[in-house]
């Protein structure tokens, strides 16, 4: 490892000087050699134009409380063509509102289908906005995933890469500076060549510096302010109303309600949120709301229904009042559905008028009848409900759905047969004392099922013995008289055929239609569910698989970064068996000492959020080898952000990384000899701008390398008017 005497002189070499900003990590070479090297790959060598990086670092630094950074980097942009006048304009525009100014749209088209492949010309409009999402991701990394995302659809992961490293940097350069606040910009050699006449063209600068962190927290409580008195308005308006005012995400499930919604229900608004309308309200109703709001959420069109709701009234009675009810979708920033928010108002006086005028008591007698006789099969149904949830075991549900099905109609047998390609295969019976081998084959629209599964509807046979519908012999031959089928379908979509059967002749009842309708509806999510659980347990293997077989290492920890997994390449790089890892902290196995502040920091980017954690470091094997490894690495969140482990993908880099040392030292010696030749040098790019400019150039012409670099022959006299 190398001294902090040699390090700074690597830094003087590049600055001319070591900015104070190094001067803390002097008494330890390890923090100042990875300060050193951030500062290198981030920002010295990072591609990004100068002035954007110098105008997005000094705007950033109005967020650190030290004032190093802010007027280092303001000096730094006099160089690159900024006056005093220019830099305070810069420093006291007020931050982008999240979401009001820069809401999310696309940057460009959304039909460019390639990033672009040269930065943005400078002050363009594209370049502002890619300037303005790198402060709102400075300041808002927890909600600015979309701005990432745009950026990297329009930038591609090259200038994504670097973009994002530079705001790393920035913030561990804050960070850095907070902690060391002795930190002494006067010292800075850009503050001691640029200050003076940055405030001669700006003396207003002078107490910006002086008071910019009162500044930005006055702009802080004014946002707070505004956005408090925005809610406090429509808080006020949502109170204030006599209509039902409701939020519900995409599951159904209530996200706020207002008070007179609150009443309705005849709950707290407290004992609502987080629930579903199938535990406020009876199942009848609920089916009514769930049906509606799926609707709408499906279409993203909004309607205005009716609904008729058992709610308490003032008296803690309960009372059937109708509601004309406005639904619509609710969406977030960038237009995705995210739930439903709806309206109701009390309608119960108009709609009482309108039965009494239309003899609405017969009407509701009917209807009570129904209601009852729903009841009833409700009841006889609920075991069919509750075996759809017994069991994910595909084959064991159907043997228990059949069983239920059977006692809730009354019949002597029961078949399930489930679509396959364009046919019906033979998935269970029951009742039958001679089945028919699971896994028959019954073409479509052939036969008794192969009819239901192609009309879609019921179908009764009174005596499959004489029906020529049945085609099959092998039910004959079992004696089975009548039948009575219905298909097994889910959003259009065909599952299979359930037809129950009998020994006898038996009369054709509408309500046995009902029940085996509700029993296969009910049973068809069962189905789905068993089959999704089994292709699941089958991508489940053929994942462990994949990863078992992949040619990089693979390696899961758990929140507290013990191991959890680790595949045979990453093996074959440590020398660790699965079984030996297991467990165990990383730092503990495969982390050298020297880099074990540097790991830390990784794993405390991880465990706040960072997405993007890639690094190249050395590491050490099993039997004691170091090597040095590419990471990316990854945490693993639940759907509602919960860090609960981290993932990590290695390639052991050591052989390229001593490769392109040897390229470097052959890359150095050449340049050693081209510099040192009695021959003058010059290189000029597509435009004749100066490229390489050689020692004996130098001495031949007379003007320094940092005098034509960079300019055309036109922009000197380097060859005269007469030659």
């Amino acid at each position: 490892m190398r001294t902090s005497e040699q390090i700074k002189a690597e830094i003087k070499e590049q600055f001319g000087f070591v900015p104070p900003f190094f001067e803390p990590a002097t008494e330890t070479p390890e923090v100042l050699e990875n300060l050193w090297q951030q500062t290198m790959t981030a920002y010295i060598n990072n591609p990004l134009p100068a002035l954007f990086k110098e105008k997005l670092f000094a705007y950033l630094s109005r967020y650190c409380s030290v004032p190093y950074c802010i007027i280092c980097h303001s000096c730094a942009l006099r160089p690159l063509g900024m006056t005093g006048k220019q830099v305070l304009t810069l420093l006291q525009e007020p931050p982008p509102n999240m979401p009001g100014e820069l809401k999310v749209k696309p940057l460009v088209s959304s039909t460019q289908i390639e990033p672009l492949t040269d930065w943005p010309a400078a002050n363009s409009a594209l370049e502002i906005s890619l300037y303005r999402y790198g402060i709102l991701i400075y300041l808002k990394p927890a909600i600015a995933q979309q701005y990432r995302n745009e950026w990297l659809r329009i930038l591609g992961s090259f200038y994504y890469n670097h973009l994002i490293a530079f705001i790393a940097y920035v913030k561990t350069c804050h960070q850095w500076g907070e902690c060391h606040p002795e930190l002494v910009y006067e010292a800075d050699q850009r503050v001691q060549l640029h200050l003076a006449a940055l405030l001669q063209q700006a003396p207003a600068l002078g107490d910006f510096f002086a008071n910019y962190n009162e500044k930005v927290k006055r702009e802080y409580q004014k946002q707070e302010a505004e956005l408090q008195q925005s809610n406090s308005i429509l808080q006020a308006v949502i109170e204030g109303t006599t209509d039902a005012i409701f939020l519900k995400d995409s599951q159904g499930r209530y996200l706020m309600v207002n008070s007179t919604k609150a009443r309705l229900l005849g709950k707290s608004v407290e004992e609502i949120i987080g629930k579903d309308d199938t535990q406020l309200l009876s199942p009848g109703e609920a089916d009514q709301v769930i049906e509606t709001d799926r609707r709408v959420i499906a279409t993203g069109i909004s309607e205005i229904v009716e609904e008729v709701l058992t709610i308490n009234e003032a008296d803690k009675t309960l009372a059937m009042r109708t509601y004309l009810v406005t639904k619509d979708v609710c969406r977030d920033r960038v237009g995705n559905t995210i739930g439903l928010i709806g309206i109701a108002r009390d309608i119960t006086p108009r709609k009482r008028l309108e039965k009494e005028r239309s003899h609405l008591l017969e009407v509701q007698q009917q209807l009570i009848g129904r209601l009852q006789q729903q009841t009833i099969d409700l009841v006889a149904l609920s075991a069919v409900g509750t075996t759809a949830i017994s069991t994910l075991n595909l084959q064991q549900l159907l043997d228990v759905l059949l069983q239920c099905i059977l006692q809730v109609v009354g019949a002597d047998a029961a078949m399930i047969l489930l679509k396959e390609d364009n046919q019906l295969r033979v998935s269970a019976g029951i009742g039958i004392q001679k089945p028919i081998p699971i896994g028959f084959l019954v073409p479509m629209e052939q036969g008794f099922a192969g009819t239901i599964a192609a009309t879609r509807q019921p179908l009764y046979i009174e005596d499959a013995q004489t029906d020529s519908r049945v085609i099959n012999q092998a039910l004959k031959q079992m004696g089975i008289r009548s039948m009575l089928g219905v298909p097994l379908q889910h959003n259009n979509e065909l599952v299979g055929v359930l037809h129950v059967d009998w020994f006898s002749i038996h009369p054709f009842s509408s309500r046995e239609v009902y029940l085996l309708e509700i029993a296969a509806e009910r049973s068809c999510m069962a189905i789905l569910n068993a089959q999704l659980f089994e292709q699941t347990k089958q991508l489940q293997q053929r994942q462990k698989l994949q990863i078992d077989t992949m040619p990089i290492g693979y390696m899961v920890c758990d929140r507290f970064f013990h191991l959890t997994d680790w595949n045979p390449a990453a093996s074959n790089i440590f020398g660790f068996t699965k079984e030996e890892v297991l467990g165990k902290h990383p730092q503990d196995l495969i982390v050298p000492p020297a880099a074990k502040v540097q790991i830390e920091e990784i794993f405390q980017r991880l465990s706040q959020g960072d997405m993007t954690a890639p690094s190249v470091n050395e590491n050490i094997t099993k039997d004691g080898r170091t090597i040095i490894c590419e990471w990316y690495t990854t945490p693993l969140k639940n759907p509602d952000g919960t860090i609960i482990g981290f993932q990590g993908m290695v390639k052991d880099i050591t052989s390229r990384k001593i490769a392109e040392a040897e390229l470097q030292q052959a890359h150095q010696r050449l340049k050693f000899h081209v510099e040192n030749t009695p021959l003058a040098l010059i290189e000029w790019d597509s435009q004749f701008r100066i490229k390489i400019w050689s020692q004996q150039a130098e001495r031949i012409f007379g003007w320094k390398a940092e005098e034509v670099i960079g300019k055309s022959w036109q922009e000197w006299r380097y060859v005269y008017e007469e030659d």
